[in-house]
C-alpha cells in the first residue's frame, strides 16, 4: 500500500463499482467517492441539459457523478485551481467525454474577488489543499477521522485496532501524507466565471473548497443569484454554517442542512439550497 506514496505521478484508480479513472492519490479516491453521495438529496439527479459548476473539483469525482446521472448529456465545468490536480481532472474529463462537448475543466478557483491567491497544496492528499488549511489543522482532522467509531475509506484497515492505536498510526500516516507547499492559483468570482464562460444559468452549483465556501458565495453579484437553480455546499464550522444559511435564505433559496455521513462526529455539514 505505501508504495503508492512514492510517486506523485498520475495513476489509475478503481471505484467500488469497478470504474477505472485517473488519480494523483489512489488511496483517497474511495473516501471522496463515498462522500459524493452526501451531495444529492433523496431522488435528486442531474438531468440532461443541466449546467453544472463543480467548484473545488479536485480530480473531478462530483463532475463524474453528474456526468453519469445525466447520461453524459449535462454541461459540466470542473473548477480546480491547482495545476497538477487540474491536470488529473482534465484527464478524467477526456477519459469519459473525449470530445469535450459536455465536460470541461477550468484551472481556476472561485472566491470573493478576482485575484492570484496562495494556496496550501498537499501533493500526497490533494483533497485537503486550499487557502486556509495548514499541516497542523490537517493533522487534527486526520486524528478526528481515525477516532471515529468506524473508520471509512481509505483507512478501513484501521478498524481492527482500538482508537489509541489508530491515533499512533495517524502519526505515521500524517508524516507521510500531510506535507504541504505553497502554490499560486488563479481565483475568479462566480459572477466573473459566468461572464467568461458565457453561461446564462447554472442548474447545479457544488462548492467544496476546504473552508472558503463563504468566499465563493460572496463572489456572486446580486443580479446573478437568480441565474443559479440549486446549490450544494460543504461547510466546515457552525459559525460558517449560520452565515451561509442566512445568506442563501436572504437571496431567495430554501435551505436544508444535513450531516456529512462520511465524516460523522465532526462539524462538517452539507447545505442544500434550491429555488422552489
Amino acid at each position: 500500500m505505501w508504495g503508492l506514496l512514492d510517486s506523485l505521478e498520475m495513476k489509475r484508480a478503481r471505484l467500488r463499482d469497478g470504474t477505472l479513472l485517473w488519480s494523483d492519490e489512489p488511496l483517497g479516491v474511495s473516501a471522496v467517492w463515498d462522500e459524493i453521495e452526501s451531495y444529492f438529496l433523496d431522488g435528486d439527479k442531474v438531468q440532461p441539459g443541466d449546467v453544472v459548476f463543480d467548484v473545488g473539483a479536485n480530480i473531478g469525482l462530483f463532475s463524474l457523478a453528474a456526468f453519469r446521472q445525466s447520461g453524459g448529456m449535462a454541461r459540466i465545468w470542473s473548477f480546480e485551481p491547482i495545476a497538477s490536480t487540474c491536470a488529473v481532472a482534465e484527464a478524467n474529463a477526456r477519459l469519459f467525454d473525449p470530445s469535450g462537448a459536455h465536460w470541461q475543466t477550468v484551472r481556476a478557483g472561485l472566491g470573493r474577488v478576482n485575484e492570484i491567491a496562495v494556496l496550501n497544496h498537499f501533493p500526497r492528499l490533494s483533497v485537503l489543499s486550499g487557502r486556509f488549511r495548514g499541516p497542523e489543522q490537517a493533522k487534527r482532522e486526520l486524528d478526528e477521522f481515525l477516532a471515529q467509531e468506524r473508520v471509512g475509506a481509505p483507512f478501513e484497515f484501521a478498524n481492527v485496532f482500538p482508537v489509541s492505536v489508530r491515533r499512533a498510526l495517524g502519526q505515521g500516516i500524517g508524516s507521510l501524507l500531510l506535507k504541504s507547499r505553497p502554490v499560486a492559483a488563479q481565483i475568479w468570482t462566480l459572477s466573473s466565471a459566468l461572464q467568461k464562460l458565457g453561461v446564462e444559468r447554472v442548474h447545479w452549483l457544488k462548492i467544496d473548497v476546504e473552508g472558503a465556501e463563504l468566499d465563493v458565495l460572496r463572489g456572486v453579484e446580486p443580479q446573478d443569484w437568480a441565474r443559479i437553480g440549486r446549490i450544494v455546499c460543504e461547510i466546515e464550522s457552525v459559525a460558517m454554517l449560520d452565515e451561509a444559511v442566512s445568506l442563501l435564505e436572504s437571496v431567495g433559496f430554501t435551505v436544508e442542512v444535513r450531516d456529512n455521513h462520511v465524516m460523522q462526529g465532526q462539524e462538517l455539514k452539507i447545505v442544500f439550497a434550491q429555488r422552489l
